[in-house]
């Protein structure tokens, strides 16, 4: 993944990044992040580094988020995130679309 995330690190250099208007959480650490330059060379580094998914969840709890929604039409994401943080509520985007 190196040459890969070396493209992809020229690909970003041509865009501007600014602080980000919401708490972002990057998948390298699982914290908190508000440099753009940091996100940048995060977003870069996530390509060859394992995901921090498990800090991510505890992150976003610990800043009190109580409602995750996964994106794609699977429930993987949805099930870990139910067994990493319990009683929070969890929904794929499938069934909001759907109206379930």
């Amino acid at each position: 993944m190196k040459p890969v995330a070396e493209s992809f690190g020229a690909f970003l250099a041509d865009f501007e990044f600014h602080p980000p208007r919401c708490r972002f959480i990057d998948n390298v650490t699982g914290g908190l992040e508000s440099s753009p330059e940091a996100i940048r060379r995060k977003l870069v580094d996530q390509l060859s580094s394992p995901v921090q998914w498990e800090r991510a969840v505890r992150t976003a709890v610990e800043m009190g988020i109580d409602t995750f929604i996964e994106a794609g039409p699977g429930t993987v994401l949805a099930g870990l995130v139910k067994r990493i943080a319990r009683g929070v509520k969890v929904m794929g985007a499938e069934s909001i679309l759907k109206g379930d």
